[in-house]
């Protein structure tokens, strides 16, 4: 019995293996023969989806002879459309040498939004491809349609934060918020806190329009009630944003656009971190205020109107106070206000007339500076005449949308001392003083012709040929040279000052180096993953690791830099989540991998 039942089993082993060597062969005869052949595919991230919700589809179409971009069939079940946030399509190629048999796989991806319309069993329809002689298409996708919860997984909303009026025009201030509630994660006795729920947010699918200057987000926690009474915690993220219309019409806040990974199931790794196992990708598109910008009313608007909208005041200095007539006196007017002061331009002064029956205006209009909440312009006045006793009160005008009306603060006028012109007295031939004229009398033209100041012909006809010596020569070309660098200075100066992302990217390397100067794995891990956000000009805050490797291979970054990079990542998280230390070796592999991103282009 133990003989045969060894031989059974010695047939059964020898059986088995001949099946799973016939698979095998079945098997590799079947990747070979897919390797080129073309298909199309197409897969939704999620099972389910709440009506009025957004589910991700992505079509993947393979080894196609002609470049054609899948088309949905048309469906009650889903509104789709191409999904704008990301980069479409995505290729991959894939190699492969089967007992030297040699294939490649080229794969095109494109994502869609696909927006449940109704509840039930909803079908994702096929989406087909016309390449050249042949139309392929995918299999359909059955998901389940829910009734909309009253407490979903993520709430946004924007709404003006000011005071409501029911007209806006061009240049008002309207402040505005976009709210993101972000209902808590809770598995097991862990939840989420808030800065892991922040750090879900899908930056690379989302588009902040005008919110995108907000990178500190106010946070809160509510609490908001179901139909049956059942509550759900929120956290409460909010961001702000200022905005001046610019020109008339519908106010374009820009694509706002909120992607969410948010989680399904969590695990932990040999340090204890929390990581997402499962997620669901939700994406939502906030109602915007629709608002009507209105142009600013011809109506009774005051010649020195200078653009300004809002509320505003004024208040005026002047220096020196004693002077004799024609002298310059500098009056610095210092303007407060609800309006962008960064765009007020100087109040015009020479259509005050106040000002101008007993001042000269300086024909140049000041630029201005901003210190502060206070905008400052100075400007040249002189004194016409010496029975001039004040600087009268300067206005500014601006147009008030409260009331719908032009509106005008005026400064406090300033005494001043005008003294009269100098008398000069001069000498007559005989030596006695004549009497004094004044300085500053009118020229008059003489009608008598041109008056010779020289009786000696002979002088007059002399050469008087003159000639340019090397350092005039070098002064003069030196001119353009000095020109061309100060508007070199000052158009990187004011980019510096205008241009955030400009600002960051230049400054990358040298925070990443004073970063490393520090070499604790914290310090590493943030010295490269914020050079790799201020080159590529995105947001440091919860950046990964993994949306650093992301944005280096999005940027065609040389594989082997990336696969460095995230090695370094990965060797100082595990150090410092660990309680290692990183040593002096590892900061020095930092450094060198800084040094060579710094050649590659990012931006």
């Amino acid at each position: 019995m133990r003989i045969v039942a060894g031989q059974s089993h010695v047939v059964a082993r020898r059986a088995w293996a001949g099946t799973t060597v016939l698979r095998a062969c079945i098997m590799t005869l079947c990747i070979a023969a897919s390797a080129s052949a073309q298909s199309v595919t197409a897969r939704a991230n999620a099972t389910s989806v709440e009506v009025g919700d957004t589910i991700s589809v992505v079509v993947e179409v393979a080894n196609p002879r002609t470049a054609s971009m899948p088309v949905p069939e048309k469906s009650a079940d889903f509104e789709i459309s191409l999904d704008q946030t990301v980069a479409n399509p995505a290729t991959n190629q894939m190699y492969q040498n089967i007992n030297g048999r040699e294939s490649t796989t080229v794969t095109y991806s494109y994502t869609f939004e696909a927006k449940a319309l109704r509840t039930g069993r909803l079908t994702i329809p096929r989406f087909k491809v016309n390449d050249g002689e042949q139309v392929m298409s995918s299999q359909p996708i059955v998901v389940n349609g829910k009734r909309p919860s009253d407490t979903p997984d993520l709430i946004c909303r924007v709404f003006r934060r000011d005071e409501e009026t029911p007209k806006v025009y061009v240049g008002q201030k309207i402040e505005l918020t976009l709210e993101i509630m972000v209902r808590k994660f809770r598995q097991g006795n862990y939840e989420m806190d808030v800065n892991s729920a922040w750090s879900l947010l899908d930056r690379n699918r989302s588009s902040m329009g005008v919110f995108s200057e907000d990178r500190n987000p106010r946070w809160g926690e509510t609490t908001r009630k179901g139909e049956q009474g059942r509550g759900s915690d929120y956290w409460v993220y909010s961001l702000d944003a200022t905005v001046f219309p610019p020109k008339p019409g519908p106010l374009d806040l820009g694509s706002v656009v909120i992607a969410y990974r948010y989680p399904i199931q969590l695990s932990s790794n040999v340090f204890g971190q929390m990581y997402l196992e499962q997620e669901r990708k939700v994406l939502q598109r906030p109602a915007l205020p629709e608002l009507q910008v209105l142009p600013l009313p011809l109506n009774g608007r005051p010649p020195d109107f200078n653009g300004a909208v809002g509320t505003y005041s004024i208040s005026a200095a002047a220096k020196p106070m004693d002077v004799g007539v024609g002298d310059p006196v500098t009056l610095t007017l210092f303007i407060r206000g609800s309006g962008p002061l960064e765009r007020l331009s100087a109040p015009k002064l020479e259509q005050v007339e106040a000002l101008t029956k007993d001042f000269e205006i300086s024909g140049d209009s000041p630029a201005g500076s901003l210190e502060g909440g206070t905008k400052v312009f100075s400007q040249t006045i002189r004194p016409l005449r010496d029975d001039v006793t004040k600087i009268p009160p300067v206005p500014i005008s601006f147009f008030n949308p409260k009331t719908e009306k032009y509106e005008q603060s005026l400064s406090e006028p300033i005494p001043i001392r005008v003294r009269a012109g100098q008398k000069l007295a001069l000498a007559n031939p005989a030596g006695t003083p004549i009497q004094a004229q004044n300085v500053l009398a009118p020229l008059t033209e003489s009608s008598e012709g041109l008056i010779a100041n020289e009786t000696n012909v002979s002088r007059l006809l002399a050469s008087q040929a003159a000639s340019i010596g090397a350092a005039t020569w070098g002064m003069l070309a030196g001119f353009p040279l000095v020109y061309a660098g100060v508007w070199f200075v000052r158009q990187r100066t004011e980019r510096f000052r205008s241009d955030d992302t400009y600002r960051r990217r230049t400054h990358a390397y040298r925070r990443a180096k004073a970063a490393l100067a520090n070499p604790t794995p914290g310090g590493i891990r943030a010295a490269v993953v914020g050079y790799v956000a201020d080159r590529c000009g995105v947001p440091a805050g919860g950046m990964t690791r993994a949306d650093a490797r992301r944005l280096l291979e999005s940027r065609q970054i040389a594989r082997a830099l990336v696969e460095q990079v995230d090695t370094l990542l990965d060797l100082v998280e595990q150090a410092q989540y660990g309680g290692g230390s990183a040593g002096t070796d590892v900061a020095a592999e930092g450094q060198r991998l800084i040094d060579a991103l710094e050649k590659e282009r990012l931006s």
